[in-house]
């Protein structure tokens, strides 16, 4: 396992690759999220055909947690919460809209127009053939407004030069801070229900869910996946900041996997989510992508072991990615940007490569709720 000292330097220096504005002298920030119409999301995706039989809604909702949404949908439904699906989870701090499917068996249809929960509307009622799972759609859409850039023209030529070059190279396709959980909490949890010997585990925390997390061997017990999830997105920052460290984030080196040539969005050689232990294809010299690894990951042997123990895979993920239709307005001071990413791809570091985002932490009320 990792040293604290080793987890904390790597997180800084991925830090440093995801907002070059936050180490500026000085210092670029925005700040954004102020308001839910701030932070506007819209799957881009469209049902083939309206017949099946899954039931089909697309749902606006406004400061409205996804899963409680879909919970909601399944309680009116008198259906399992397993019977609803949806292509993601959105952000509660927005207006975000997004498809639900639900899956009724024999009961009757309810009138969904009488469904009802603070905040949402439905926008579309239909059918469809099969249940939606994640990242199954198309990609989403955004319109984020950033606030109290300072004012100047210098500044402003600089904000757009920047908006350019991502709109044109693109940016490096990191995992966002929302991954990890607060402090990186999500990251400690993992080390100490995957990766404490037997005889410490039973000393683990509680989850957020009050249920218990594995540890060891990982018996009889239960763990939130977001660990496990957090633990692969850092390894692949790790990896993706090594090589960007290195200059070959973007450039295909021996062993790389190509991206499909029609992924527009995507450019370059695909990382990986690692699922396993470090391994080597060939039994003479390492392949330079293999190289990447073990510089990335030679200090997380007990985590790589950890994810293979629990049945996890080595997923490829793009390294770079380029928005798409980016446009940008300024408006009453405020920057208006708008563009589309596919699943997976996060908007808070695309935005990160041209300004350092701080989100208001101003107390709750309704229309500064924050998730």
């Amino acid at each position: 396992m990792p040293s604290p000292e080793k987890l904390a330097d790597d997180l800084a220096r991925i830090d440093r690759y995801i907002c070059p504005p936050k180490y500026a002298t000085p210092p670029l920030e925005a700040h954004w999220k102020i308001v839910p119409e701030d932070f506007i999301v819209e799957e881009r995706w469209q049902p083939e055909t309206e017949e099946g039989e899954h039931h089909l809604l697309k749902v606006r909702k406004r400061l409205q947690n996804t899963q409680w949404v879909a919970d909601s949908i399944a309680a009116f439904a008198g259906v399992r919460q397993v019977d609803v699906g949806f292509f993601g989870l959105k952000d509660r701090q927005a207006v975000t809209s997004q498809w639900f499917s639900i899956y009724l068996g024999k009961r009757d249809a309810p009138d969904w127009r009488d469904w009802a929960l603070e905040g949402c509307e439905i926008l579309h009622i239909g059918r469809y053939a099969k249940k939606l799972r994640r990242g199954e759609h198309v990609g989403n859409d955004f319109r984020i407004t950033l606030r109290d850039i300072p004012a100047g023209s210098v500044v402003q030529t600089a904000v757009e030069a920047d908006l350019e070059y991502l709109r044109l190279e693109g940016f490096p396709n990191y995992f966002g801070s929302q991954r990890f959980g607060f402090d990186h909490g999500n990251l400690t949890q993992f080390e100490l229900n995957f990766c404490q010997p037997a005889a410490d585990s039973r000393e683990a925390t509680r989850d957020t869910r009050g249920r218990r997390g594995r540890g060891g061997k990982g018996k009889g017990r239960r763990i939130n996946p977001m660990y496990i999830s957090a633990a692969r997105a850092h390894l692949f920052n790790c990896l993706l900041a090594s090589r960007q460290a290195a200059g070959f984030a973007r450039t295909l080196v021996e062993g790389d996997e190509a991206l499909a040539a029609d992924a527009s969005s995507m450019s370059g050689p695909a990382g990986l989510l690692p699922g396993g232990p470090l391994r080597h294809n060939t039994p003479e010299a390492p392949l330079a992508s293999e190289i990447f690894r073990q510089q990335a990951w030679g200090d997380y042997t007990g985590w790589l072991e950890a994810l293979h123990s629990q049945g996890e895979r080595d997923t490829p993920r793009a390294l770079w990615m380029t928005p798409t239709d980016l446009s940008w307005d300024w408006q009453d001071g405020a920057l208006v940007v708008c563009f589309g990413l596919p699943p997976g791809a996060y908007a808070s570091v695309a935005l990160s490569q041209v300004a350092h985002l701080i989100q208001d932490a101003r107390p709750r009320n309704e229309t500064t709720s924050f998730q």
